[in-house]
């Protein structure tokens, strides 16, 4: 199986599926659990390279942006999402990740880019060729995202960074109704007040190293 092969069936399994996640991952392993374990490996292994190229700091910022805070695992999802766009959208995203998510409508940025399932749905056609006899085998992704880090936290250095999605998903967006009517925070700022409070308990030190998750990504808490 090659690239444009792999693409193939992402798109095809996101069209059956109308991009909802169930679906999609269900459509997709239906069409995985037809092929030779070789293929499906071959899949598997374009999946992480895509993957691997969507784990940079300026794809983090934006996605930590528009979700209103983003996880290391949280970001590995998002990525999914990315992928399970289709290669067009997908190298788009990679490309300006500003001004093409910013083109996209949410209702719910932090539920509608989210794709974990894919995730799993290689392991599980895998499985369902293979049995216990083989195992599908492992790639890994890098463990640091490319780039030049930098602070989400920093609303400057975000509003510079991504001026279409701040002015979508950043705090002043949120509405001043809201603000007004009950005084609740925004999504954006009780993120950053729940991460602050966890930097405050661990010391801070985890955060800065960002060594302390158990998958190998960096940390985005506060980068600098």
């Amino acid at each position: 199986m090659n690239e444009a092969q792999f693409w193939t069936l992402i798109e095809k399994a996101s069209k059956l599926g109308k991009r909802d996640e169930d679906e999609t991952c269900e459509a997709l392993f239906e069409a995985l659990t037809k092929m030779k374990i070789k293929d499906l490996a071959a899949f598997d292994s374009h999946m992480h390279q895509a993957l691997a190229r969507a784990h940079t700091w300026k794809l983090w910022g934006a996605a930590y942006l528009l979700q209103g805070g983003c996880s290391d695992d949280g970001f590995l999802h998002f990525r999914l999402w990315a992928v399970s766009q289709g290669k067009a959208t997908f190298e788009a995203i990679l490309a300006n990740p500003d001004k093409s998510l910013s083109a996209m409508e949410f209702e719910e940025p932090d539920m509608e880019t989210t794709m974990e399932g894919l995730l799993y749905v290689v392991a599980d056609a895998f499985d369902e060729i293979a049995g216990d006899n083989d195992e599908l085998p492992d790639v890994e992704l890098p463990e640091d995202p490319a780039g030049e880090r930098f602070d989400f936290e920093d609303e400057q250095v975000m509003a510079a960074a991504y001026p279409k999605l701040w002015d979508a998903y950043g705090p002043d967006s949120q509405g001043e109704d809201e603000d007004e009517d009950d005084g609740d925070e925004t999504e954006f700022d009780d993120a950053d007040e729940d991460e602050g409070d966890d930097e405050d308990e661990d010391g801070g030190d985890d955060a800065e190293s960002g060594e302390d998750d158990d998958d190998g990504e960096s940390n985005p808490t506060s980068p600098h």
